[in-house]
């Protein structure tokens, strides 16, 4: 049995002084295979909202009990916003969340990105600092005082600013 070829097809003659190919062998090879890459992810973007919501974190941080104190059966939280740390980091993120916000929409700079980064850094470190400060007298309190979770997650989210700030930064240097 051998190989079943189709009759070769009319073609009109090639314009004068062109070499003349087989039917079976086309003069420019296969058709091209067009491979388009994928949709690009905007990575600066993702980053920038994930700094919106670190941003979000610490504010929330700040209204969320920092210090647990009980005594004689009563419990007395509190929290960031009574304190003037507590309301200096609410400032802090609140701008930074406005700054991140822009960034995040594509209307920011690097200069944006560099006071989200102070931001976090005062907030992250503060809060790193008002959380050794309240350990420190836990530890001689005897159980009566305890650090409360809002404290954590405003250190948590300020580190997070620092970091995401960081990331932002380097996405906008390319």
């Amino acid at each position: 049995m051998g190989s079943h070829r189709q009759p070769p097809q009319w073609q009109p003659p090639p314009p004068e002084g062109q070499p003349v190919y087989p039917p079976t062998y086309p003069p420019y090879g296969p058709p091209p295979v067009y491979v388009y890459p994928p949709a690009p992810i905007h990575r600066s973007m993702t980053d920038a909202w994930c700094l919106v919501a670190a941003t979000a974190g610490a504010a929330v941080g700040v209204f969320l009990p920092w210090a647990t104190i009980t005594l004689f059966g009563a419990q007395v939280s509190l929290n960031g916003s009574s304190s003037g740390d507590g309301q200096v980091y609410l400032v802090a993120a609140v701008v930074c969340a406005v700054f991140a916000l822009l960034i995040a929409t594509g209307n920011g700079n690097k200069k944006l990105a560099i006071i989200t980064l102070i931001g976090g850094s005062l907030i992250g470190l503060g809060g790193l600092y008002d959380q050794s400060n309240i350990s420190h007298i836990a530890n001689g309190s005897a159980g009566i005082v305890q650090v409360g979770f809002g404290l954590y997650l405003t250190l948590a989210c300020g580190f997070g600013m620092l970091v995401l700030s960081i990331v932002v930064l380097c996405s906008k240097a390319q």
